[in-house]
Order: structure tokens, then sequence, then C-alpha cells
């Protein structure tokens, strides 16, 4: 039985950690490890992580608590939590989240299934006017990964399963210059090296409604960091994408960085922060239109917004 290092990082979630640790707790599957990395949360969440730990003495010994000297983001505590794994496979839980009680069986089956090494799962949105199953995409992995590139699907990091060396031996890792849209900086960069399947069952429950999580903080700071995390991944694709398959993709998603900013209310004026981060350049004239709508300042953003998202999709779905 392989063993699988569930990684959680923790700040700032008293009201939620409680559901979330339980739910670790009663998975079906046994051969565990939990990694708990506290990110100098400034409320009692660790004290109720504690309180959950006695009450199920059966797991203490699974279990690891590290505490950050000061508090780092997300990105710095997602890495660490890989470097302190010893699973062979790993997976990722946020600490204002839930999972079901089968979920890391049903992922782990389907990776003993065919050797895999990234599986993906069904997620339920809980806590928003219109809770629903989201099922993971079933496309190829060429085009997964173009949807991805794309900034168009799910692009969160939870929900799936990992083979460890998948980081460690591609030297993929979280940086700590990325607080937000961490899960983009890493997850096209474990595509392209992995071998990926999916799963129907529902691995994880997301919840909407929680307004101080990462994910609700959309600002300047916020889109920079998406920014470079587009950076990262450019980086990477030039590095080991030698017959620029998904050159295209990765320019679709610069784009959508100023497409973003503009949704977000953004002011025209800032754009240049993120010039100079993604630093963008396109052969493409549809491309360079598209740069050049985004930075307009008389054109209705409505526009270039409708128009790319049909090209963007046509792009997606016009090739295998």
């Amino acid at each position: 039985m392989m063993k699988v290092s569930v990684l959680v990082p923790v700040y700032g979630v008293e009201k939620y950690i409680e559901q979330c640790v339980e739910s670790l707790f009663v998975q079906t599957y046994t051969n565990l490890e939990y990694i708990f990395v506290d990110d100098c949360s400034p409320d009692r969440s660790i004290d109720i992580l504690k309180t959950c730990i006695e009450r199920h003495p059966n797991r203490q010994a699974q279990v690891r608590i590290i505490h950050n000297e000061h508090n780092c983001g997300i990105g710095i505590v997602r890495q660490k939590g890989i470097d302190a794994a010893t699973g062979e496979y790993i997976t990722f839980v946020d600490s204002d989240d839930f999972i079901p009680p089968t979920a890391i069986q049903s992922l782990v089956a389907k990776a003993e299934s065919g050797n895999f090494d990234i599986i993906e799962g069904a997620y339920r949105k809980i806590g928003c006017k219109h809770e629903k199953n989201v099922l993971p995409q079933h496309v190829s992995s060429k085009k997964r990964l173009r949807m991805l590139l794309c900034h168009k699907g799910n692009g969160f990091i939870w929900a799936k399963l990992f083979r460890r060396s998948l980081f460690t031996d591609n030297s993929i890792g979280f940086s700590d210059q990325i607080s937000f849209s961490e899960d983009y900086s890493v997850l096209p960069c474990l595509l392209f090296k992995g071998r990926r399947t999916w799963t129907d069952d529902v691995v994880y429950n997301y919840r909407c409604n929680n307004f101080e999580s990462y994910t609700h903080r959309i600002n300047l700071k916020s889109i920079l960091s998406g920014a470079r995390a587009n950076v990262v991944v450019n980086r990477y694709f030039i590095k080991h994408d030698k017959r620029r398959y998904y050159r295209n993709a990765i320019n679709l998603g610069m784009l959508t960085v100023y497409r973003d900013a503009h949704r977000h209310r953004i002011p025209l004026s800032l754009f240049s922060e993120i010039d100079k981060i993604l630093n963008y350049h396109s052969k493409n004239p549809i491309d360079k239109l598209f740069f050049r709508m985004f930075h307009s300042p008389t054109l209705s953003f409505s526009i270039p917004d409708k128009l790319f998202s049909v090209y963007r999709k046509f792009y997606i779905y016009s090739r295998f």
C-alpha cells in the first residue's frame, strides 16, 4: 500500500479547520502522513488543530506540524509541505475546505490502475448560491494542458493526487515570489511532464464563501503575482518544450492577465507594472491586436473581452 502525504497550509481558518481536519482523519485509506504548515496563523487555528489530533490517537503518529517563524505566504507554505513529505504521492488540501471519507482511496485506486503520475478528481462547490459538482475535463492531456495554459478549466492544485517525484525529479516547485496563482506556476509544468488520468468521484469540497481566502483577494498585488506565475511557466516551457508546441497557449495565458486586470478594475495607468513583469512579445498579429486593445484608454473593455473569449475558445477547441 503506497504512502500518501496530505499537505495542509494553515492560516486564519479557525472557523473551518475542525471540519477540514476531521475529514482528513476519517479517511478510509490508512497509509497516510499529515503535514500541517502553520504560516503564523493569528487566530486559534493551531489550538483547534491540536484538539482534533487529541481526539484521534490512532492518527497522532502520522501528524507533523511545521511552524513558520514569520508569515511567508502560500507559495512557500506549499513548498515546505513538499520538502517535508515522505509519501510516494502527495495531495493538497486547503484548511478551509474538506474532503469526503473515500477521497484518497478513490485517487489512489485510479493511480494504481495505470501507474499514473497525476490523478484529477471531481470537486463540489459549496457555500455558494448554486452548489454543484465540477467534473475534471474528459480530454486528452495535450488539450487539457492547452486549456490550462490559457487559464481555462480547473487550475487548482487541490482535488488531485501527484507522484512526489514529479516535483523533485523535474525541479518543479513553488516560488516565494508568488502568493497568488501559485497553482498556475506549477500545474502546467507537472502536466507537461507527467502521465495524467481522472476520476469522476467527488474527492474535494471547495468552500466558495470564504472571502478571507487567497482566491478572493483580487487586487493589483494578486494580479502581479499572477503575472509572475505566467513568467515562471513561460521560462519552463522555453527550456523544455523544444518544439514550441504550446507557445500560442502561453501567449494567450499572458494576455489573460491583462484581461483579468481589466475585469478587476485595475487602473490602466498601473498596467505598466504588469508590462515590466510579463515583458510580453508575440509575433502573432492577432495577439498583438489584443495587447493593444487591452491597453487602449478609449476602447470599451467589453469589446476586447468578448472577442478575446471567442478567440481563445477557438484556439483551444480547434486542435486535437
